[in-house]
């Protein structure tokens, strides 16, 4: 009985009856054959020598009867952003000075973090630069503050060890300030800065202004504090601190002049409180020995700033005079 099938059926038939293997390459293999220097050097697969697609036909040499087929995929640009997120980010909007070119799009770069923050494009602005020795690192940051310059953004550089920043402060006619062991500038930490300068006449702007100054002041000090002492300081430590500065700068007298508190004083304070500061802090009985037992570990970490590793640098008054109009400062 024979059966006649649909043309697609015939040829799906037909297909599957065809031999996945052909007769030469069920042919066993052949021996190796050594080669001397007269007979040329036949296809050995090896450096600078052509291998069949489907491998060498010898033992041990990988040979695939059938090559194998890859496995296609497809998806949307949405999922496979996860896997190549290069073909899909859009490019930053325009805003800022131009820095270079998109090596991906060939689009132009141009770099402002203050202003991506203002537009929610991001939400922090700082920047991590990252890169092997010689490749413009530190050209690129010089660049970038430069340019950023005319967006008015202006550039702090708290630390620069190689004078790398000097040469951009001199063009733009800024005199960088020389900091550290044995030098002879002195920077006060607790120096009130711009905030010191013009006070208000009325009484309860100058009341809030002169609050403010404490409280960056007694921040600051804190957190040197807690820095030295590997730990956060306690409410009774914080009040002492709080009340020593009142004692330096005179407000705890009512002075109408307030002076300038440096660490050397802040010190001298905590190491000898007065009567005043145990009933403030209301030690029992106003001992002033015990005060000054609850904040010796203060005292002592102060000490360690005023007369240790970082003397000659904060302890004094304010030498130096930052210009902070300036578009940048080093």
């Amino acid at each position: 009985m024979s059966i006649h099938l649909p043309a697609r059926h015939r040829n799906t038939a037909t297909a599957n009856r065809q031999p996945t293997l052909t007769l030469g390459e069920l042919r066993p293999p052949a021996p190796l054959q050594h080669t001397t220097a007269d007979t040329p050097t036949k296809n050995t697969g090896r450096h600078g020598t052509e291998v069949p697609r489907r491998g060498l036909n010898r033992p041990y040499t990988g040979r695939a009867a059938l090559a194998p087929q890859p496995r296609v995929y497809r998806a949307a640009t949405a999922q496979l952003a996860g896997l190549y997120p290069f073909l899909y980010a859009r490019p930053l909007p325009p805003a800022g000075p131009y820095i270079g070119t998109n090596l991906l799009t060939g689009t132009a770069f141009t770099c402002h973090p203050i202003a991506w923050l203002h537009h929610g494009l991001i939400t922090n602005p700082n920047l991590l630069i990252t890169g092997i020795p010689g490749t413009g690192k530190s050209a690129h940051i010089k660049a970038l503050a430069l340019r950023l310059m005319s967006f008015g953004v202006k550039t702090l550089v708290l630390g620069d060890l190689k004078n790398e920043y000097r040469e951009l402060a001199h063009a733009l006619g800024v005199q960088p300030v020389e900091l550290g062991p044995g030098l002879p500038a002195r920077l006060n930490p607790l120096d009130a800065g711009p905030l010191g300068e013009d006070l208000p006449r009325d009484p309860a702007a100058l009341d809030e202004r002169l609050a403010e100054i404490h409280r960056r002041r007694l921040t600051l000090l804190g957190a040197l504090l807690s820095t030295k002492l590997a730990r956060p300081l306690t409410p009774t430590e914080e009040a002492a601190i709080s009340l020593a500065i009142h004692e330096t700068t005179g407000q705890a007298d009512g002075a109408s002049a307030l002076a300038e508190p440096t660490l050397p004083q802040v010190w001298a304070v905590l190491r000898d409180p007065t009567r005043e500061m145990a009933r403030e802090l209301r030690v029992r009985g106003g001992d002033v020995e015990e005060l000054r037992d609850m904040v010796r570990p203060v005292a002592d970490a102060l000490r360690a700033m005023v007369h240790g590793s970082l003397s000659g640098l904060f302890d004094g008054p304010t030498t130096i005079a930052p210009d902070f109009t300036a578009p940048i400062q080093t």
